[in-house]
Formats: structure tokens, sequence, C-alpha cells
């Protein structure tokens, strides 16, 4: 099964949240590029979502590949340095099952 998941909200324009957890709009903001900080308080509500969704005891045993749609689209030169130019990125949430059968296969002659 496959599940796309678009997520118009975390694209520029975007709306930054308002008394976010890393406080972008402060002088105790954790990432100092406002852009940069903003955007990954919209990420981390992504990935909060699917760590539930993962989570989830009824969800059967399930592999999860999250991936970007495009590069980061940061203009300014001070921001685009958090980012590698050309590189999409994703990570994987893999099944405690789906990595012992790769690890099973692997040492198979």
């Amino acid at each position: 099964m496959i599940v796309y998941w678009l997520t118009l909200n975390s694209h520029i324009p975007y709306v930054a949240k308002p008394g976010g957890q890393l406080h972008c709009r402060t002088n105790e903001a954790i990432i100092k590029n406002q852009r940069v900080c903003e955007l990954t308080e919209i990420w981390a509500e992504v990935f909060d979502k699917i760590s539930e969704i993962a989570a989830d005891p009824k969800l059967p045993s399930t592999d999860i590949l999250v991936v970007g749609d495009h590069t980061t689209p940061l203009w300014e030169k001070r921001a685009a340095v958090a980012f590698t130019p050309g590189k999409v990125d994703w990570y994987f949430l893999q099944t405690r099952q789906s990595a012992q059968t790769q690890l099973t296969n692997l040492s198979r002659p």
C-alpha cells in the first residue's frame, strides 16, 4: 500500500506558527535563521503526525518512507547553507520484522 501525502502548508509561501516550540520570532530562537526556523516548526508537525501513525497499535506491520517532493527552495544564502543543493531529503521507518528479515537474508550464503 502506498499513501501519498502532500503538505502544501510547508511550502513557500507559508504561514508561520505563532508561538511555536522553536521560538522563531524571539531572541531565544533555537535556529537563528527565521525562515529555516519557521519551516522547521512546520516540518516537525509532519514528523509528529507520522510518529503517531507509526506508533498506532492498530496499524499492521508497515514500513514508512517519507520523501520530499523537491529540494528546499531557499533564496537567502545564509539559509541555503544549511541544506545540500539538489538533495531531496527522506527518511525511512522500518519495522523490526522487516529489518530482521533483511539481516537474515544478508547472512545467507
